[in-house]
């Protein structure tokens, strides 16, 4: 069976940003695939009641690579806006994120402050 963010996804990428509708569990759209490409270290490190927000760091397609996990609430477009900018501080020019998140969560007020970053949205 194929995967679509794995097959997506090469050394032109920094990172994932990954918003759900709810807490960080082995049951979120994208888990194994994430959790594989980060060799375990999600399923090892997510917290006994969940978690909102998590910012993995690794080493992928022969760069730093991160992931960001966001639970969907009022305030992500504003914790995203600030942890997204300080990101993109330790990205090299002209690497992109790619975008996965559950139902309709898009955070275009966010993304449109980050006109030097290319967002691929799957």
């Amino acid at each position: 069976m194929s995967d679509p963010l794995l097959e997506a996804l090469d050394d032109s990428f920094s990172g994932i940003l990954w918003v759900t509708q709810g807490d960080l569990t082995h049951k979120n759209r994208y888990f194994r695939s994430i959790n594989y490409l980060l060799d375990g270290i999600i399923g090892r490190n997510i917290p006994m009641d969940g978690g909102k927000v998590a910012l993995f760091f690794t080493q992928a397609f022969g760069g730093n690579f991160f992931v960001l996990h966001m639970a969907d609430s009022n305030e992500l477009n504003e914790r995203l806006g600030g942890i997204l900018s300080n990101i993109k501080t330790q990205m090299p020019p002209g690497k992109k994120i790619v975008y996965v998140g559950e139902g309709n969560i898009y955070p275009r007020r966010v993304f449109s402050l980050l006109t030097d970053v290319e967002i691929m949205r799957l």
